[in-house]
Parts: C-alpha cells; structure tokens; sequence
C-alpha cells in the first residue's frame, strides 16, 4: 500500500534492528493483497481497512481519517455528482469507502478515473481534474499550504485502520516472524 506514511518508519526500525535482513516489497489493493496471502503467494502485507477472516492472523498498526480532497475551498453534494472521482483501481479500501459513502448520499453513477499512484491523482485534484477519499496524513502539508482542501465526511466511511496481516498456516520464515516483532514493537512505540 502506497500510502502508508508510517511504512519508512516501520522498514527503517525493522534495518536497525536487524541490519543483515533484507525485504522485497510490492504495492497493490488491498483486495488483491489479501488474495496473495491467502493464496501464500505473499509472506506479509499492510493493508487499510481489513476485513476480518479466520485464517488470517492481523495486527492493527494504527487508525487514521479518511478526508475528502479537491481543488475547492467549497464542495455539496450536487457538486460531487459532476466531479470526477480520482481513485486507484478496484479492491482499493479508500476507493470502497468513496463508493460506499456516495451511494448511501444518492450520488449515483459517479464518474471513475482510476490511477495507479497517490501522487497522480494528487496532482489531478490540484489541477482540478475531480476529488478523491485519501488519508489525511498524506495531503496534510497540501492542505496547510492550500494547495488542496480536505472536507470532512461521515465517519463510517472516514475512521480507517492500517493492519500488518499473514495467513495463519503459513511457514514463518525467520525474517517474517523479525518483521512481525518490529511491527509489534512499532506499534508499542506508537502507543506510549
């Protein structure tokens, strides 16, 4: 996931800690993410928004809010209906949230562009091209130097969590279970 900001954090604890380990990292939606830990074909990941599933074990790292983003100090709703959605492709826990959350507003049949990085459709809404649902934490400096502009929304859709997950019946290799033990003890930092 592409838009963790704490993930430097993590990966620069988990070199200290263990200097002789190395990691491969991949990005992709959660929903793919997911399947590939399931299917084995991923040792671990991190993931926003986990659904919960019996073969899979699940530590949350951390919650942050979700904020709408646009290039406009003021949007309604009657707005969003002829604003383009900026969002990564399908599977992707924010995207589902936009989803969810304009439905259940009556905005349907919403206008998708689909990107496959955070800092293009970052770009796109500071040029006007349409909003998107993102972590606030990852446009906070846009936001301040009114770059862009964040607009709450309902917080069903806007409270989201960021879980370091592994397939229960999985071999733990002996740098997934030292990857585990730094996210844990990020974790504790965190909350200390």
């Amino acid at each position: 996931m592409e838009t963790i900001v704490k993930l430097p954090d993590i990966l620069s604890m988990f070199q200290h800690t263990y200097p002789g380990t190395t990691l491969a990292l991949t990005s992709d939606v959660t929903a793919n993410i997911t399947a590939q830990i399931l299917d084995r074909h991923l040792d671990g990941a991190f993931v926003a928004n986990f659904e919960p599933n019996p073969k899979m074990n699940r530590i949350e790292i951390f919650r942050e809010t979700l904020t709408l983003v646009s290039s406009s100090p003021e949007i309604s709703l009657d707005d969003l209906k002829n604003q383009s959605m900026l969002v990564f492709k399908k599977g992707c826990s924010y995207r589902k949230n936009l989803e969810r959350w304009l439905l259940n507003e009556g905005v349907m049949h919403a206008k998708i562009m689909e990107f496959g990085t955070l800092e293009t459709i970052i770009g796109s809404i500071r040029s006007g091209l349409g909003i998107s649902l993102v972590p606030k934490s990852t446009v906070q400096p846009l936001i301040q130097s009114g770059e862009v502009h964040a607009h709450d929304i309902p917080e069903a859709y806007s409270d989201i969590s960021t879980d370091s997950i592994w397939n229960k019946d999985a071999y733990l290799t002996r740098t997934m279970d030292k990857f585990i033990q730094t996210v844990q003890a990020f974790k504790t930092q965190q909350t200390n």
